[in-house]
């Protein structure tokens, strides 16, 4: 299982980004691509507000997802927010939800796509979506790896949300794999290894 070592070595990562807190939000974990760019629907109705204090990982689970095609990975996302919207019910995965239920997703070629603003409570892993913001990495790291692109755009992503929100890192519980909150499950995936420098 995902298993994100103590949190000693992202103290060091976070402490390079703190002389970098006046830099937009977009420039510190470029590229990024806002919800109006990749084509995202409105939401269906009222979210809940939160104020989060962990980051949930998670892979998108379908190895035809780890494509370097962007084209293809807007699409992706554009899918991923209209299967959360109006097809889990159908799939017996869970209630459908008001919007994509990820508040960040990364694909092959390193970019991330703009979910749910990190203030607003996701749909992500059930009982661990209070107070968390959820990352999901495209691809199915049970069989597939990462890309470099991938890991690299996680780690810039973590550093900022961790400095941004001001989430304690000293106790190791700040990064969690889906799987923490869902018994059986294999999310994000072992090949996703640690992605902490």
């Amino acid at each position: 299982p995902f298993e994100p070592r103590s949190a000693s070595a992202f103290e060091a990562l976070k402490g390079r980004f703190y002389a970098l807190q006046d830099w937009l939000f977009g420039s510190l974990i470029y590229p990024l691509i806002s919800r109006e760019e990749w084509g995202a629907r409105a939401p269906k109705g009222e979210m809940s507000a939160q104020s989060p204090h962990f980051i949930v990982l998670h892979h998108t689970g379908v190895p035809g997802h780890l494509t370097g095609d962007e084209a293809k990975a807007r699409a992706t996302v554009r899918s991923i927010q209209r299967n959360h919207m109006y097809e889990m019910e159908a799939e017996g995965r869970g209630s459908n939800a008001m919007d994509v239920g990820y508040h960040f997703i990364i694909s092959a070629g390193g970019t991330i796509y703009e979910g749910r603003w990190p203030l607003i409570q996701g749909a992500h892993a059930k009982a661990g979506n209070h107070a968390s913001i959820g990352v999901a990495v495209m691809g199915e790291f049970t069989s597939q790896q990462p890309t470099p692109e991938q890991i690299a755009a996680l780690r810039r992503l973590l550093a900022f949300l961790v400095r941004e929100y001001g989430m304690e890192t000293r106790d190791g519980r700040f990064l969690v794999g889906h799987e923490h909150f869902s018994s059986g499950r294999n999310c994000p995936g072992e090949n996703v290894g640690d992605p902490l420098p």
